[in-house]
């Protein structure tokens, strides 16, 4: 397959993801449009003209809502609520910027590149720089996560070239809806990013039979419709081999479950959604099936109690029957008042889940 440019994070992300989606990507042309990622774009180009202007983030905000096709007004309040968090917890004034959007495409080897955009680059002190990626996802890496991850070792590459004066570099994604997350790279480690990414250049290059790889993201592939392994689960039964004790083998095999169930749900939705839109568009009350049943849409109740009046019933107890969901208040909350209430949580668990992660060193 081709590799244009220059080796992108995403493109490798994208590769490694699923060898079907990068052949429609980055041979046939196919775009992702979805409206996330537009948001995340506004985001960025907010904080970085704030960074560089004097100039109310909410103002920039609307300009940059005005300039965009976005239309969802809970895109619109969730952006002013994240960019007035970010802004409120960060004095600008203390960052020492040497760069946004910093652009490269690196020659690492003869012929092979890699490219993409920093968001932004910050001096520590003389000896550390900063970079720093924003982020608009509603899950978080973790810091053992990050240790590994493609997009930063980029980052961490093209910044010891670009900047060889600062021996240090730190590698921090920004999250406006939760909290930054920071890790680094030794040399050692730097090297061995650089043989991986080159061993890829080739991979990629010499894969001429690219082959579809279910995974979690498969609902929202644009590529879906054409994929033989995605159009294979919605319309064959499941065969399950006998389970042995090849733990390894039964692991992966309860991934892809999961990935097949993911792809069905999905479909699941996308029927629904279809069934209600008859309804909706054609205002019609009822649809009469081949089966001689009628179909019928109804609403479901929701009820609750107003905190008052469990505080006024159960004076004693009331704290015992009401809690606030950790994600919502986390996301209005500002850096000082997450380390308060982080002093007051309650901590509960559920039913143990099985996880797995790589062994440092390993394969």
């Amino acid at each position: 397959m081709i590799v244009r440019g220059g080796m992108s994070a995403s493109s490798l992300k994208t590769y490694l993801t699923c060898p079907m989606k990068y052949f429609y990507t980055y041979e046939q042309g196919y775009r992702q449009s979805a409206e996330h990622l537009s948001f995340g774009t506004l985001c960025h180009t907010c904080l970085e003209r704030w960074l560089k202007e004097d100039a109310d983030i909410m103002e920039l905000y609307k300009e940059e809502w005005a300039k965009s096709e976005m239309i969802s007004p809970t895109y619109y309040d969730t952006g002013k609520i994240l960019l007035n968090k970010y802004v409120a917890g960060t004095n600008k004034e203390e960052i020492l910027n040497i760069g946004t959007e910093i652009e490269f495409n690196l020659e690492i080897a003869p012929e092979i590149f890699i490219k993409g955009f920093m968001d932004r680059v910050d001096v520590i002190d003389g000896d550390t720089i900063e970079v720093v990626d924003y982020k608009t996802s509603f899950i978080a890496l973790t810091s053992y996560e990050i240790a590994d991850d493609v997009q930063l070792s980029m980052y961490d590459l093209a910044a010891s070239i670009l900047f060889p004066e600062y021996a240090n570099r730190l590698l921090s994604l920004e999250y406006l809806r939760h909290s930054k997350v920071s890790s680094s790279r030794s040399e050692e480690r730097r090297v061995n990013f650089t043989e991986w990414l080159i061993d890829m250049y080739y991979k990629i290059t010499n894969d001429n039979e690219p082959h579809a790889k279910l995974n979690e993201y498969c609902n929202w592939c644009m590529c879906k419709d054409q994929c033989e392994a995605y159009q294979a689960v919605l319309k064959k039964d499941v065969e399950l081999d006998e389970l042995g004790s090849d733990f390894t083998n039964l692991w992966e095999e309860k991934a892809s479950i999961d990935f097949k169930l993911k792809i069905l749900d999905g479909r699941r939705d996308k029927v629904i959604e279809t069934l209600k839109n008859e309804f909706e568009m054609n205002q019609r009350e009822l649809i009469t099936l081949n089966n001689g049943s009628e179909l019928y849409l109804t609403s479901q109740e929701r009820h609750s109690y107003p905190i008052e009046s469990i505080i006024a019933e159960f004076p004693d107890n009331w704290k015992e029957l009401v809690s606030v969901r950790k994600t919502e208040a986390d996301k209005r909350a500002s850096k000082e008042q997450k380390q308060r209430l982080s002093l007051m949580q309650d901590t509960y668990y559920v039913e143990p889940t099985l996880r797995a992660r790589k062994i440092k060193g390993g394969k």
